[in-house]
């Protein structure tokens, strides 16, 4: 078994090719195999099923199998979140909510909009646990110039919002 397409950034499918021989046997080299099984796995979430039109181009005889029952993603991370954002007295705020879609800058100014006492003091990394915003959010807040122990920062979810891959925020600082 190896790898039939080279997955890259951005990327949102993974293919790995089997051969096998006359004799039903997975083999390494291409000389030695007579069938080749392609199996293509979808890696970003979505609504609805994976498969849709496949194509095939020449005159090989070719045989397409559908997942079993049409298997679908698990639901994309969908609608707006929140960070509550607790300051060293305990004092709780929210910053203001964003879509999961949003990029790291946007967010971190959304906190400053809504956690007054970090304005300035805190910087918002990605993980990079997640290749897609739409299969989770995962966060990396440092913060600079804040000399005391800020408190646990949690992503809330605003109402409407679906999460199957937990969102988790991470603090390095």
């Amino acid at each position: 078994m190896r790898r039939a397409y080279s997955s890259f950034p951005g990327s949102e499918i993974e293919v790995t090719l089997t051969m096998y021989d006359a004799d039903s046997l997975a083999v390494e080299y291409i000389e030695d195999a007579v069938n080749f099984e392609y199996e293509i796995k979808v890696l970003r979430l979505m609504s609805g099923y994976s498969m849709g039109l496949i194509q095939v181009g020449g005159t090989a005889s070719v045989t397409v199998t559908k997942p079993q029952d049409y298997i679908k993603s698990s639901e994309p991370l969908s609608g707006n979140l929140r960070i509550k954002c607790i300051d060293y007295t305990g004092e709780q705020n929210y910053s203001t909510s964003f879509s999961y879609s949003s990029r790291y800058y946007d967010i971190e100014n959304k906190i400053m909009l809504g956690c007054d006492r970090f304005v300035d003091r805190v910087q918002v990394f990605p993980s990079g646990k997640f290749a897609y915003n739409e299969n989770g959010l995962q966060l990396i807040l440092t913060f600079r110039g804040y000399d005391n122990d800020p408190g646990q920062f949690e992503i809330e979810l605003d109402e409407g919002t679906t999460i199957e891959n937990q969102a988790n925020i991470i603090m390095l600082g």
